[in-house]
């Protein structure tokens, strides 16, 4: 029997519909649990349409920087959406945002799109999945605060 969840997100009210003051759009810790999930994919977005010549470089290899970007987005979304999201899922996720964004690349000055850079970001998928299974496992106090469906 599949147990039924309520909606992550309710839909606003109509006009002339009463809000119970208990019935609010977001409870504010989702809200900032949402937030703190998606803020990576953001990043990640916003930094792989700007020109080359406007991206900040943290590592000499582009490679490392996507690893990096995509274990934190990995890592965000197995902490926060938990149980919800397969950890595959979240790997077939990120592979299909970041070789949407390369593909992207193609278009913009100063960047170009490379399948070895849609390799980094599997690797630092996997990477941030095994990161956020240790966090649960050793600190399961601190993954059940973060996790959405502990409400």
């Amino acid at each position: 029997k599949e147990r039924s969840r309520p909606p992550i997100v309710r839909a606003l009210p109509t006009e002339g519909e009463k809000v119970d003051s208990k019935d609010r759009w977001l409870p504010p810790k989702k809200a900032i649990l949402h937030a703190v999930a998606m803020a990576p994919l953001v990043a990640i977005g916003v930094l792989s349409v700007v020109p080359g010549e406007y991206r900040p470089h943290v590592f000499g290899a582009s490679q490392f920087e996507h690893m990096a970007a995509y274990t934190i987005a990995a890592a965000a979304l197995v902490l926060v959406y938990g149980p919800e999201l397969k950890p595959l899922r979240i790997v077939a996720f990120l592979t299909a945002y970041g070789a949407a964004l390369e593909f992207c690349q193609i278009w913009i000055p100063g960047r170009n799109s490379a399948l070895v850079d849609i390799a980094a970001d599997v690797v630092g998928a996997f990477i941030g999945i095994a990161v956020a299974m240790m966090i649960a496992r050793v600190m399961p106090k601190l993954h059940a605060k973060l996790m959405i469906s502990n409400e």
